[in-house]
Parts: C-alpha cells; structure tokens; sequence
C-alpha cells in the first residue's frame, strides 16, 4: 500500500519559517511553486521545471551516471534520487528519466494524471541501502499518493527496470499501489524484490477496489520472500483489482508468478510463469469473478496453475503446464463455474486436479508421472479429453457422486510405471456412488483394467469401448450397473435341420471350386453344415461366405470331414458363395445345409445378456450360449416352430 500524502500549503513567510523534513512537499500560495524539504533548508528546495497553478509540467531528469546529463531538465546526484523525481511528479505531466541508475531511499510517488517513464532497461531505479516507507508496511519503489480516497487516476509507469536490491534492503517491492483507476503498466522490468515485484491492492475494503488496470510486456524474477511479512510475499506480478487486461508477460524464479486474489471481469492472455516454488499462475478468493485466462504457460513450478479459495465463473484456454512439481492444473475448492479447454498438461506429477466442481473438456493431458486427471469431489465434468501415456491411471477419483459425468475422453496407454491394481486402470474410481461413464474409449496394452472401482457404487457404464489391460478389462468391489435395453430377435417358421438346404450336393473338379449360383439363403439367422460323400478321401477347408447375424460380411472355413458332417459357429443370414477345395475331386461331392444354432443380432458378452427365450409362445430354458460367436443352440427344434429371443443390448462393448 502507498502512503497518504497531505501537501501543505501556505503563504512564503510560513513556509520560510521552518525546515521540511526530507521529501515533504510544500506549495508556496504567493510563488505559486513547489518546494521540496531537504531536510536540512529553511523553506525547502524550489522544484526544478516545476508548474503551480494547475499547470501539467514535463521534466526530464537525469541520473547522476547518464551519459549525456547535460541535455536533461534536472540532474541528480545518485543520493537519494527520489526527492528530485518525487517534486517533478507533484506537478503532474510527464516526468522522463534518462538512462542510467537513480538511488532511492524512498518510494517515489505517482499521482493523478502523471506519467512516469525511461528508456526502458537501461533505466534503472535502485533501492538503496536503508530503503523504507516509513508510512506503510509495503515498502514499493514506487507507490500512489493516496491509499484510501480513490482519487488517483490516469497514471502510467513505463520503460523501466526496477532492482529492489533484496541482499541488502530488508524488505522491498517494485510497484505497489493502493486504490487507483485507470493505470497503465509497461514494458518494466523488476528484480530482487522480497516482497512483491508489480502489485495492486484494494483500499480498506473490497468496494475500495482497484479499477481499469492494464499492465503488458512486464518482466519480474528473483522475488523471493524473506521470512518477514505476508504469506504472498515473493510474488512477481499480482492485482486485487477490477476491470484488468494483462499481456505478454512473464515471472521467473519467485515464491509466485502471478496472483489475481480477489479482482472481477479479467482477461489475460499471453503470460509466462517458470521456476516459481509455490505457485506459477495463481487465482483465488471468492471476489475473483468473470475472469478469462488463455494462451499461457506455467512450467517447472510448484502447482503451474492454482484456481481455488472461492474463485468462480471463469475459463482457462489453450494454456500450458508442464514439469511442475505437483500437479499442471490444480482446481481446488470452492473454486466453481470453472472451465478448463484446450490446455496440454503434460510432464508434470499430476497433470489436472480437481477437488470441486469444474468442466475439463478438450484438453490433452499425458506424460505426467502420476495420474493424468484426478479429482476429490463429485461433481466433476471431464468430457472430451485426450489422456495417455501417464504414469498410473488416465482418470482417477474419489467421492464420485451422479452429478459425476466422464464422458467422451480417449484414454489409452497409460500406467507407463506398469503398476498393478486400481489405481493403474484407465479410468480408476475410489469410493462414491452413481457416476456416470460415458462414450469413452479406453484402449492399449499398458494399463491393468480398463476400469476399475473400489467402493464405488451403482457406477453406470453407458456406451463406453473398453480394452481389455494386462489383468483383465473390469476390476470391481463395487458395483456396475451396465446400461442396456432390451432387444427381441424373432426367428419365425423356422425350417428343420437339412443337409443339402443352402447348397444341394455338388462335384468338385480338384481346384478350389467357386460356386454362387444354386445357393438358398438359411430361412432365419442360423450356424450352418458342411457335409462330404468319401468316395475319393476328399480333403481341404471348405469355405462359406456371406452375411452374418449382425449384418456384417463374414466367412467361415472348416476341414472336410469326409462321409460326415461338420457343424460350423458362424450364424449366416445370407450366403453368396461356397468355395470347394482343390482337393475334392469329381469323384466326391459337398453339400451345405442349415443347423439347430440360432444367431442374435446384436453382441453378447455374458450369459445373462439372455434374458429369455419363447418357443411357440411359452418359454422354455434358454440352452448353450456361444458367446464369441453370438449363437444359441436349439436341439429340439423342428419344422414351424417360432422362436422369440430377448436379449440386453448393452451399450458398451468390451474387446480383447
């Protein structure tokens, strides 16, 4: 926070009549100028290129070390530089600082509608030993006149750089203002500051906020706290402000990157944070509203972004975080109404966290060390996602509850540490109950389930594509409710078995024979039969290919059985060839016909998936499933009988 400052004025014989202290300012009503206590003269020292009377003045001052002092309105002596800075200032306008390095003791002061600029890095304001505010805790380098009354306004600080020289000055910030409208940040470099490096703060309370603050093309590193003071010292760049834009900016090497602690309607775009112990991006507080973060990156920090404390209604886009210590993303409670899209989470020990109630959607999440996203809460949403190659699971969770929702995300190749057990599935769930998991694909050949759940209740499975892991493709001390609905598959009128029904008995030629006319299609959905004279010890697979229970083109091929029958698994709708092997000769023939296995239309996994069977309207014992083949076997069926067969069509489908 800034000091107060409260300008005396008076007649000349009154301020003739006393010695200032250093750096108090006085306004001569008779001279009409500023004057500046020293300390040590009667009155002061009149302010060079000054202005009274309202006028807005601009001065150029120069530091004691300029390489052309000469050519500047002011020179100061590289002592206490912030008295000559602090009386130009006062007199609003522009104040120039050339190149070189200006020592300051002091906070130098901005006030409404004044400006104050450099050359840029080569501009340098240092904090020189013994640096303090004797006013306010905070101890900027450059601070607002006035922490409380909200009348400073139209200000901007630019082209500067900033040591706060914190190996020898107790504690030190770069920027620090309190309560100020519509200022600009630009192009400033700060370094070794201990408290904070560009910071702007509310008045007493949160209505006394900051407002319309822009800040671009900063640059803060070596902020590291010292113990003393608040629990954010050590932060480069932060704002409790409202109405902010930030971009293009980057903080390395501090304890956080950038903190956004209470301020509303913010966009950022464009920021940098790296090698920051605690936090690299920083969002909370539950006064932090309507805020937009995009295209930014947090690398090698603590947590690369932290959005918790009451943070709400806001967005993360197209950002990255990588080789953080912890996790790439973390999303804590109460932080609510959050989005999270299009980022990249990568490399870090956790790639997303989430302990309230987000949306993850979009976003590809891998090569993290640990789970790739992980939440403790239930009402995650985490939709659309790319998660592979992490180190245990793709998903994991805790507390999951039916406002839950996994939906739509590619999880593949995760548990690269090859773990055993729950937590390396693709999707693991700990404890909770109702989630729903849907329209996911889980595939590869790493992970030890595809979906695994301890505890975790009434979990519904809906449309999910899900690849058996290394152990198996379900792990469950829960329970799973596969979500399906019922199907009826009718096989009317059927046909008694026959040998010669598809193909009637046919010669071979000793090459491999393709026959396509003369063939009848099996009446319903039905395994079929190959049947061989043995005249000749015919030999060879005899293939049959057409169009299976599913609707999916299929072909089936067995060895010849001579003087026999061979029954085959595949059920056929329709059959468009038969191919007789070359080592049938004329001497033999083959034959195709219809068998007692009926086929269903839809896959089955499980026994159960049969709910049951009516023959001629009464129900009967279902009989033997084939369950990779999709068939049951109806021994007793003869000519006319009608089959209904009801099955649960389950919306997910399990393979490997």
């Amino acid at each position: 926070m800034a000091n107060h400052i409260r300008l005396k004025r008076g007649l000349a014989a009154n301020r003739t009549g006393f010695i200032p202290r250093e750096g108090e300012p006085l306004y001569d009503t008779d001279t009409k100028k500023t004057y500046i206590g020293d300390g040590s003269t009667a009155g002061g020292v009149p302010v060079d290129g000054g202005g009274g009377g309202g006028r807005y003045a601009t001065v150029s001052i120069a530091a004691s070390n300029a390489l052309h002092p000469e050519q500047y309105d002011v020179q100061c002596d590289g002592v206490d530089d912030h008295i000559k800075i602090n009386a130009a200032l006062l007199n609003k306008g522009l104040v120039f600082l050339s190149d070189g390095q200006f020592n300051v003791t002091r906070p130098i002061i901005m006030y409404k509608d004044t400006i104050l600029t450099g050359t840029g890095q080569k501009t340098i304001i240092k904090a020189a030993v013994g640096f303090d505010n004797p006013f306010e805790s905070t101890n900027g380098m450059i601070e607002n006149s006035d922490a409380y009354s909200g009348l400073d306004k139209n200000m901007s600080v630019t082209n500067l750089q900033l040591d706060g020289n914190s190996s020898v000055v107790v504690e030190v910030s770069g920027i620090h203002m309190n309560f100020v409208e519509n200022v600009w940040i630009n192009n400033i470099y700060v370094k070794n500051c201990n408290q904070l490096g560009i910071f702007f703060a509310q008045g007493n309370t949160f209505v006394d906020s900051s407002k319309r603050i822009r800040i671009t093309n900063c640059f803060a590193e070596d902020c590291l706290p010292n113990g003393l003071g608040g629990n954010d010292f050590g932060t480069g760049i932060g704002i409790t402000s409202m109405d902010i834009m930030m971009s293009n900016c980057a903080v390395k090497n501090s304890a956080i990157g950038f903190a956004f602690e209470g301020g509303q309607s913010i966009l950022i775009s464009n920021i940098y944070a790296e090698y920051c112990t605690r936090f690299g991006i920083d969002i909370r507080n539950n006064h932090t509203l309507y805020w937009l973060m995009s295209n930014s990156r947090a690398s090698n920090n603590g947590v690369g972004f932290k959005i918790w404390g009451g943070a709400k209604r806001g967005s993360l886009s197209n950002c990255y975080a990588n080789g953080n210590a912890t996790y790439g993303i973390e999303l804590g409670e109460p932080a609510d109404n959050i989005l999270v899209t299009g980022c990249s989470a990568y490399n870090n020990a956790i790639g997303i966290y989430s302990s309230y109630s987000p949306t993850i959607r979009g976003n590809h999440v891998y090569g993290n060390t640990g789970y790739g996203i992980y939440f403790i809460a239930g009402k995650c949403k985490i939709i659309g996602n790319d998660i592979y190659e992490n180190g245990s699971a793709g998903i994991g969770g805790v507390n999951a509850s039916n406002e839950t929702f996994i939906a739509d995300n590619h999880i593949y190749n995760n548990n690269q540490s090859s773990g055993i057990g729950i937590a390396h599935a693709g999707i693991a769930l700990f404890d909770g109950n109702t989630p729903i998991i849907q329209n996911n694909t889980v595939e590869g050949t790493s992970h030890d389930y595809a979906i695994a759940s301890n505890t975790c209740t009434n979990v519904r499975l809906v449309d999910n594509t899900l690849g058996r892991g290394v152990t198996g493709t379900i792990f469950n001390t829960g329970n799973f409710n596969l979500i399906f609905s019922s199907v009826c598959d009718r096989f009317p009128t059927c046909a008694a078995g026959a040998f010669e029904y598809i193909m009637p008995l046919t010669a071979g030629d000793g090459t491999d024979k393709e026959v396509t006319t003369g063939l009848t299609n099996p009446d319903v959905a039905r395994t079929l039969s190959v049947t061989s004279t043995d005249i000749a010890s015919p030999s060879g697979n005899v293939s049959v290919e057409g169009i299976n229970a599913r609707g999916e083109t299929a072909s089936e091929a067995h060895a010849i059985n001579p003087g026999s029958s061979v029954e085959y698994d595949l059920p056929f709708l329709t059959v468009t060839k038969v191919i007789i092997p070359s080592g049938v000769s004329s001497s033999d023939q083959i034959a195709v016909g219809i068998h007692t296995r009926l086929g269903v239309s839809i896959p089955i996994f499980m026994n159960t998936d049969i709910i049951k069977t009516i023959k001629n309207g009464t129900e009967e014992p279902t009989g033997t499933i084939d369950l990779p083949n999709g068939t049951i076997n109806k021994h007793g069926l003869i000519a006319n009988d009608d089959y209904l067969i009801y099955i649960k069509k389950n919306s997910n489908t399990f393979w490997g």
